[in-house]
């Protein structure tokens, strides 16, 4: 019996145009089918567009996780150095 050909989250990635971690997402979610093997997980070519026909565009956007926020937004600028007592203003040496 010849064993089918199992793809990894990579290849899935590259097929749905989404980053590894998205897909990752979807199949520990479940909006994939998958299945763990070892740390790994693996994905049937035929189920996948199986189940790629069954789910409209839209509702595969609505699944996908909000983006990460910067991690240099909402950060306060550097402290200016301190000035002398009674200096307003840096001088130029």
């Amino acid at each position: 019996m010849k064993q089918k050909s199992m793809i990894g989250l990579n290849d899935v990635a590259a097929r749905l145009g989404v980053h590894y971690m998205t897909a990752y997402w979807f199949a520990r979610l479940g909006v994939i089918p998958a299945c763990k093997v070892g740390h790994q997980w693996r994905i049937d070519p035929d189920r996948l567009e199986a189940r790629l026909a069954e789910l409209d565009t839209t509702k595969l956007q609505a699944m996908m996780p909000p983006p990460r926020p910067s991690p240099m937004k909402g950060r306060r600028p550097g402290r200016p150095a301190a000035l002398p007592q009674g200096q307003t203003t840096l001088q130029a040496t």
